[in-house]
């Protein structure tokens, strides 16, 4: 053999050595940073949660997937059994009482819904104003139709429950809670199914939304039981219903899906006057409560600021279409989280900071356009908790290596 040939012999074996020796040094960061990455998303799916930042951060990225999922999904089909019988700006205008108006008024509105056979009349706010036994004794009156009727129940400000009239003149009547429960943030995003006295724990009061529901569909109230983030019942036909809360308040997230001008609606001043289609009342769900935004009754949710009415009647249709939203499994959200961190220390171990940081934002848009999926599908995970990890962990990581590496040839430099 040549000298020329041996000598490009020698070249060949040290370029196929120093190939293996890249292979092997690359393998190795990508495992190392990956074990780091994976050890480090463990701790923080831990505790992340629990941050306040996170938990924020989480709520409104779930607030614009909601309202971008209503901008694409129709309203409930069902939404045309509701009617909302409004106080609003018509009838503030034509009323020749001021606000609040008597008692004989809504006795009034009543005895008509009833004449053309409404199915449910329930009333979105507790009676504020003085009256008279006279105007007690005109609502009293209509009170007979029991089963079909259901008032309101307020939290007082000592936290005691009020009903809608006293209750001498409500005995027998239906009543539920109609007071919002609000987030930190002040967005409505969950409605109670019941609640417990604190002062007697033997009595028990269901949300405004239940009590219609309980009307409408005659839940048995001795099969009503809550297990962990469930609460179950059985209705008067047998029909086994579970419907997923947060443990502590019972509460279930309400599913926003329809706008105040979705619902089919009548001010409450043309019904008092008679000025209505009768047939569009009968066999209906009828709420009747404050739209007018004179009255201050507005409150700040998910899809934007909306009517008390709207609120509830949001939470009752989340009820009414049993379409709840059921967050995920802990275990399938810690499996999506560490498959998203092998892959994203991949491209923190293969690529410059630059490609790296491109490469997990792909990965990240993948992950919202699963989670609108999933959410149309009526599931919910933390939003937050799967940017954060996969953007902190594998850089933090790939940072922690460089450094490793950087001490280790100090090190051998030094022994040297």
């Amino acid at each position: 053999m040549s000298r020329s040939a041996q000598e490009n012999d020698e070249l060949t074996t040290t370029i196929s050595y120093s190939k293996i020796i890249s292979i092997m040094k690359f393998l190795h960061r990508k495992l190392c940073i990956t074990l780091f990455s994976v050890v480090l998303s463990l701790c923080l799916f831990s505790i992340a949660p629990f941050i306040p930042q996170v938990k924020d951060s989480h709520w409104k990225l779930y607030d614009i997937l909601l309202r971008t999922k209503n901008v694409f999904q129709p309203v409930p089909a069902v939404i045309k059994d509701i009617v909302l019988v409004t106080i609003d700006n018509e009838t503030l205008k034509n009323m020749s009482h001021s606000w609040p108006y008597p008692r004989s008024a809504f006795a009034g509105v009543i005895e008509q819904l009833i004449r053309v056979k409404a199915k449910v009349i329930a009333i979105d706010f507790v009676f504020l104003g003085k009256t008279t036994e006279s105007e007690d004794g005109i609502l009293t009156s209509v009170f007979k139709n029991i089963n079909m009727i259901v008032l309101a129940m307020g939290l007082g400000e000592d936290g005691s429950m009020g009903l809608a009239t006293p209750l001498e003149l409500a005995k027998g009547i239906s009543a539920g809670v109609v007071t919002k429960m609000q987030d930190h943030d002040g967005v409505i995003r969950r409605n109670l199914t019941y609640l417990v006295s604190e002062r007697d724990p033997r009595k028990g009061f269901l949300s405004w939304g239940m009590g219609i529901l309980k009307s409408t569909d005659h839940i048995d109230l001795s099969t009503l039981a809550a297990e962990d983030s469930i609460v179950s019942f059985r209705t008067a036909d047998s029909q086994d219903w579970a419907i997923p809360v947060e443990p502590v308040t019972k509460s279930y997230l309400i599913n926003y899906r329809a706008n105040t001008s979705d619902f089919e609606r009548v001010s409450f001043y043309n019904i008092l006057n008679g000025d209505f289609n009768p047939a569009s009342f009968r066999n209906k769900i009828i709420l009747i409560g404050i739209t007018s935004a004179v009255l201050g009754d507005l409150h700040n949710t998910p899809i934007g600021w909306l009517p008390g009415l709207t609120v509830n009647a949001n939470a009752f249709l989340t009820l009414y279409t049993r379409d709840f939203l059921k967050e995920l499994p802990r275990a399938i959200e810690l499996l999506v989280i560490i498959l998203g961190v092998v892959l994203s220390s991949f491209f923190a171990a293969a690529f410059k900071l630059r490609q790296a940081l491109a490469g997990i934002a792909c990965i990240v848009i993948v992950f919202f356009i699963a989670s609108y999926i999933l959410l149309s599908k009526g599931f919910v995970w933390n939003y937050a908790l799967f940017p954060l990890i996969i953007f902190v962990c594998p850089l933090a990581s790939r940072k922690i290596y460089f450094l490793w590496q950087g001490y280790v040839y100090a090190s051998e430099n030094y022994l040297i």
